[in-house]
């Protein structure tokens, strides 16, 4: 498929080569691009074909053919999945730590919706072909629940739902540190940063963000807390917990693994050495959903018990710090 492009010369424009010109003005594509697609004659000058070469002039009018990218299309791969619940408009998945939820452009495969598309039989189409059935997301590392809608209704319904803040989200994670009150609001902007564009970094150019956190349980240098979110940014609770000083116990790129060990005493770092050796990646866990059903008007809500390595590391804390 290609998308048409038209481009009439302005007045007075100074002498230029046809394929340096198109290189400028197609944002994206590349000099060897453009001169393929002349060769192919999907360039014509005046309805006619021309040469990489020809010196565009003032009044000319130019058309290009430009191929539009063909996207990938996810495939079913049989992948274990946990279904917490499913009925015919949706279904909530427990998902494991290191699955990533839908395909991205360098990774096409061993994702939720590759292990979905084997196991469902309908998903909904909203978000195209890489993204069947999938309203929302969670982080590589971050486990628990998520929700995936079978029809294009039902995911309006819940996208909506989202948007509004109506949905009742419920996380739990092990973070660095103690707190001085069991209960607190975190309120900040957020933006992705500069220096490292895979981050999400405190900014008052950024988007509102709010958090609400209970301590459930103390160690003498974590803290076990219950986390809702009000807000849904992209890595909110890991920038906002790593920006008080609280990062995600595990979480290597806001801070939580090793960068944290210099802060404690030699008996201490030796014990949260270990801990690191139990998980690979950010104590984080959806554990909560819950929501309006599209099609009952109910409120539902389900849970997602820890995965064992957070289980594991807590089980280890209590009976040990």
């Amino acid at each position: 498929m290609y998308k048409e492009y038209e481009f009439i010369i302005e007045k007075d424009k100074r002498k230029e080569r046809l394929d340096l010109y198109l290189t400028r003005c197609l944002k994206g594509a590349s000099r060897s691009q453009i001169k393929r697609l002349i060769e192919e004659e999907k360039v014509s000058v005046n309805e006619k074909p021309a040469k990489p070469s020809h010196q565009v002039s003032s009044g000319e009018k130019i058309k290009v053919l430009y191929p539009l990218p063909v996207l990938p299309k996810a495939l079913p791969e049989n992948l274990p999945i946990e279904i917490i619940y499913q009925d015919k408009h949706l279904l909530l998945v427990n998902k494991p730590a290191g699955m990533i939820v839908h395909p991205s452009s360098d990774t096409f495969s061993g994702t939720l919706v590759n292990a979905l598309l084997y196991h469902i039989k309908d998903l909904s189409g909203i978000n195209g072909v890489l993204r069947p059935g999938i309203v929302h997301r969670l982080d590589k590392g971050t486990t628990g629940i998520v929700i995936v809608s079978k029809d294009d209704k039902t995911h309006r319904s819940l996208s909506y739902q989202f948007a509004a803040r109506k949905m009742h989200k419920v996380y739990w994670a092990l973070v660095w540190g103690r707190f001085r009150t069991k209960e607190e609001k975190i309120e900040s902007y957020l933006k992705r940063g500069k220096k490292d564009i895979r981050k999400m970094v405190v900014d008052p150019e950024g988007k509102l963000s709010v958090t609400y956190y209970k301590i459930i349980d103390e160690f003498s240098f974590l803290s076990f807390v219950e986390v809702k979110p009000l807000t849904g940014r992209t890595h909110q609770i890991r920038a906002q917990f790593s920006s008080i000083g609280h990062p995600i116990f595990g979480d290597l790129l806001y801070g939580g693994r090793n960068k944290r060990l210099g802060n404690l005493n030699k008996s201490k770092h030796d014990f949260a050495v270990k801990l690191l050796g139990m998980i690979e990646r950010q104590a984080l866990h959806a554990r909560e959903l819950g929501f309006f059903h599209p099609e009952t008007g109910e409120f539902n809500t389900f849970t997602a018990p820890l995965p064992e390595d957070m289980q594991n590391l807590l089980d280890f804390l209590r009976e040990n710090d």
